[in-house]
């Protein structure tokens, strides 16, 4: 039994990479580049999108996020051209890659979704808008797919990458017998 990757999944995951470079390069980095080394697009793309969707997770930046921005800098933004080439080229070595990149960012997320859900409107003053239940919900819906799809993306390779060890050991235990 071999583990076939799949081709529509793949090509999704290697979409979403494509799409999230630009996120990254242009909107992530800005909680550890402070404003004054910003690019001017960096600072437009980032001032539309916290008043587009009313983002206060980016504009108060707690630590724990700077310290996710840090580490999506160093680590998620080279493991999406790593796992566009390893996609494109159906290079099963770098599952493992893909599948801690799928948790980290998963989880990364799933705080960002928490503190949506809990955040309480009483430091408006702080933001200098109000946010509406409407905005929590809108703003939900920008965070989500940046959980769902790593956490499908962990839970495929895990299962790739056991089916892979499993074949692996039938395949040595066949040589012992032999």
């Amino acid at each position: 039994m071999t583990v076939s990757s799949n081709p529509k999944l793949d090509t999704f995951y290697l979409l979403y990479f494509l799409i999230h470079i630009p996120i990254t390069v242009l909107v992530d980095s800005a909680l550890v580049i402070p404003p004054a080394y910003r690019l001017a697009i960096q600072t437009k793309v980032l001032n539309f999108h916290i008043s587009e969707n009313k983002d206060f997770i980016l504009l108060l930046a707690p630590s724990w996020l700077k310290v996710a921005g840090f580490v999506e800098l160093i680590f998620q933004l080279p493991v999406f051209f790593i796992g566009i080439y390893a996609l494109w080229n159906d290079i099963k070595k770098f599952y493992p890659l893909l599948m801690t990149y799928g948790f980290n960012a998963s989880l990364t997320t799933l705080f960002c979704l928490y503190d949506i859900y809990i955040y309480n409107n009483g430091s408006s003053d702080l933001l200098g808008f109000t946010i509406t239940q409407s905005d929590r919900l809108k703003l939900f819906w920008v965070y989500f797919p940046t959980f769902l799809i790593p956490l499908v993306m962990f839970i495929d390779l895990t299962i790739r990458i056991t089916k892979m060890l499993s074949n692996y050991q039938e395949l040595q235990s066949q040589k012992k017998e032999n």
